[in-house]
């Protein structure tokens, strides 16, 4: 891994973030620490064929680009997929932000798009394999339950259980 001071232009978003919502007033609060005191942790990047791709830090960089930053200081690691995703899927999984739905689709994309086990993205990831199991489990909830988790008007505990009584119905 090596420091390097890039354009952000350059930096595409990363399309596997298990985060997908991320509030502009934090994005705001972290761009005036940031103009206060600088940016503490780089963001990681990968290098691609027209630039590079975020790994982990999309609120990092959002922030700079608010404040007009024509490069930043990265992180650069060459790393497979497979790599790139899970550490964006580690990293992300400690925010409280991360919606369970967002988790366990991040663990599906995982497994699908590597041929792993429950078990073994368990391992991988540093999670229970129970954890796993029953975050995906929400993905087999109706579109109707999975909304009204990720705007967080009912917990998974709720869906399933609305899922479980009222099952017939959807």
């Amino acid at each position: 891994m090596t420091l390097q001071e890039v354009p952000v232009e350059q930096i595409a978003k990363n399309p596997n973030n298990p985060r997908q919502n991320v509030s502009e007033s934090k994005i705001d609060e972290l761009a005036a620490s940031i103009d206060e005191q600088g940016l503490l942790q780089p963001p990681l990047v990968r290098p691609t064929d027209d630039g590079f791709e975020l790994v982990h830090g999309e609120r990092r960089i959002r922030a700079v680009e608010s404040l007009g930053w024509e490069t930043v200081a990265v992180n650069v690691e060459e790393l497979s997929d497979a790599d790139a995703l899970e550490l964006a899927i580690t990293e992300n999984l400690q925010r409280e932000d991360v919606t369970p739905i967002g988790e366990a689709r991040s663990y599906q994309m995982l497994i699908d798009e590597h041929g792993l086990t429950q078990a073994e993205a368990a391992d991988r990831l540093g999670v229970s394999q129970a954890d796993i199991s029953n975050k995906l489990g929400l993905l087999d909830l109706p579109d109707e339950l999975q909304d009204s988790i990720l705007r967080k008007i009912i917990t998974p505990w709720q869906a399933k259980e609305l899922a479980r009584v009222w099952g017939d119905y959807w």
